[in-house]
């Protein structure tokens, strides 16, 4: 082998690793914060989710995060939402409070465009993502949202910084 074939061969290979590293900061992930295990929840089980604490007793099951993305648009926040609430479910939870869109921005590996196949380089990179906590309600007799618990709507999120 050459050393242009040993260099290209390098290189390659380094990409290749970057990219399995940086795959485990790309998908949505839970910290459960109880050592309960709840049973999922069917896929198409209603899952509400709120900007703020519901005034309902409840207990947390997990903090829950989407997948990151460098897009804030409408579309793509459905989508995060949508996953959400499949964490939420798989978890058993009855609802996610305390959803709100938050931001990560640094220096590292990113995209490189300018080569015509996939090629990282480092960059500067923005992703944001939602972050809520799935929760079990105390008493799951009562199945209605108190009036003053106000559900998360895609339209009014603003972002915010991810916490240190």
């Amino acid at each position: 082998m050459g050393a242009r074939a040993r260099r290209l061969f390098s290189a390659l290979a380094g990409a290749a690793a970057a990219a399995i590293a940086l795959a485990g900061c790309a998908s949505p992930h839970a910290h459960r914060l109880t050592d309960f295990k709840y049973p999922p929840k069917p896929k198409k089980a209603e899952m509400e989710a709120f900007f703020g604490e519901v005034s309902r007793p409840y207990e947390k099951v997990a903090i829950i995060q989407s997948s990151p993305s460098d897009k804030r648009d409408s579309q793509t926040k459905a989508k995060q939402l949508d996953e959400l609430r499949r964490i939420a479910r798989r978890l058993g939870a009855d609802a996610i409070q305390q959803v709100r869109l938050l931001s990560s921005s640094g220096n590292g590996l990113v995209s490189d465009p300018a080569p015509p196949f996939p090629s990282i380089k480092q960059g500067r990179y923005e992703a944001f993502f939602l972050r809520g906590e799935a929760i079990k309600f105390v008493d799951p007799s009562v199945d209605q949202a108190e009036p003053r618990d106000r559900r998360f709507s895609i339209s009014e999120t603003e972002e915010r910084p991810a916490p240190k």
